[in-house]
């Protein structure tokens, strides 16, 4: 986790205020870029879908070492197209469109593409986007992917973590303000036409379900972001079909016909099925009730699933055998099933998001620059990127002569 603004005194100040259940306003900033890195982090490690991310990037990795004098490198291969189709970037459109954040002037329709690999074979699956509209000017085009995913469940943590640091304050004339900036911050947020990609996910919350805040429309975000990052494919088989009505059928016709784990449509899945239940699944005003959109869904009980996930972790193993990455990946991967085992399916979606802060104090792995210390995190990080750039030449080397071999 690379913090180019912070330094360790920052995440020092944090904890004391977790230990002494004091949470600073002044502070707030710091700790929403902590906590929203560290959601990337526990998603990463402690979600299922993640898991498989890591045991690809793992392998990869393994393929570098000892050097190799073979053409094809297949697993470098699967972890750029797997990467690839988690951001899906390419199929980004911005425009540079005049907009507010007024809710009723926004619309948006779906548009399906089919995807290639790196080597510009094309795939089995396809993928949806939405076409953002302000009145009547075409403002983006949006995939949904993984990376839509991850960014709610991390403006999920710097949002609510906010909200209950304002909560918790006892300075009155400060609550006021903060709780503005909040406001005026989710409408920047979520109306920001170079911020979509983070917002997606709210958004189709927020107009089927007409959650009316931002802090319901959070709340739910994440809980169902929780589940499908988490849930086996067996349970692909098991979840209540929709009927189809918001999303024109592909739900179902992606549970009719589904070959992998694809979260960001068991995402909808769930969606949809809360929408046709018409159920309120916020209870007191003040918590998901996780149970019920586990009902709704026809899944499980949350004892039930996290049994049934722990299994599913225990069995993600790496394929390529390397003695240079073992050691790390065994090491996260104990850390991942052990942050799950502490916060289950539900992700702390019903808890101040402050958690995040103690587990980026535990991982050892963040990176101050402000602080200009080569530490153990330091050293990793600076390797982690020459890694990068070793594969990403690897793979233009195997893609030319996969292309000079096919002419």
């Amino acid at each position: 986790m690379n913090f180019n603004d912070l330094s360790k005194r920052s995440l020092d100040e944090l904890m004391n205020q977790l230990y002494k259940k004091e949470f600073k306003l002044e502070t707030a900033d710091n700790a929403a870029k902590i906590v929203h890195e560290t959601s990337h982090y526990f998603d990463n490690l402690a979600t299922l879908s993640g898991q498989n991310l890591l045991v690809k990037t793992y392998d990869a990795l393994s393929e570098l070492i000892p050097p190799s004098s073979k053409e094809y490198f297949p697993f470098i291969e699967d972890f750029f197209d797997t990467f690839h189709s988690w951001n899906m970037r390419d199929f980004t459109e911005i425009r540079d469109v005049y907009t507010q954040p007024i809710i009723e002037n926004w619309s948006f329709r779906w548009e399906f593409q089919n995807h290639v690999d790196i080597s510009d074979n094309e795939l089995s699956f396809s993928s949806m986007s939405a076409n953002f509209k302000y009145l009547d000017n075409t403002v983006a085009k949006i995939p949904f992917s993984m990376e839509a995913l991850w960014e709610t469940n991390a403006m999920w943590a710097e949002t609510m973590y906010r909200i209950y640091a304002v909560t918790l304050s006892k300075n009155d004339d400060a609550k006021v303000v903060e709780a503005h900036r909040i406001q005026q911050n989710y409408q920047d947020y979520v109306y920001n036409p170079q911020l979509l990609v983070y917002s997606i996910a709210a958004h189709f919350v927020s107009s089927f379900l007409q959650t009316g805040d931002y802090i319901r429309t959070f709340m739910i975000s994440k809980a169902l972001t929780s589940i499908a990052l988490n849930l086996p494919f067996e349970y692909y088989d098991k979840i209540k079909k929709p009927s189809g009505y918001i999303f024109s059928g592909t739900t179902g016709e992606f549970l009719e016909n589904k070959k992998s784990i694809d979260p960001c449509m068991i995402y909808l899945v769930l969606l949809e099925n809360i929408y046709e239940s018409r159920a309120d699944i916020i209870e007191d005003g003040l918590f998901v009730d996780f149970e019920k959109v586990l009902e709704i869904n026809d899944l499980p009980n949350i004892e039930k699933l996290n049994a049934e996930i722990l299994k599913e972790m225990q069995k993600v193993k790496l394929v390529q055998k390397s003695a240079a990455f073992q050691e790390a990946f065994d090491s996260q991967m104990e850390n991942g099933i052990s942050i799950f085992k502490r916060y289950g399916i539900e992700g702390g979606v019903n808890i101040m998001p402050a958690f995040l802060v103690k587990i980026a104090n535990e991982s050892l792995s963040c990176v101050f620059q402000e602080d200009m210390e080569e530490t153990d995190a330091y050293l990793k990080y600076d390797l982690g990127k020459n890694l990068e750039k070793l594969m990403t030449k690897i793979l233009k080397v195997s893609k030319d002569s996969s292309n000079t071999i096919k002419n």
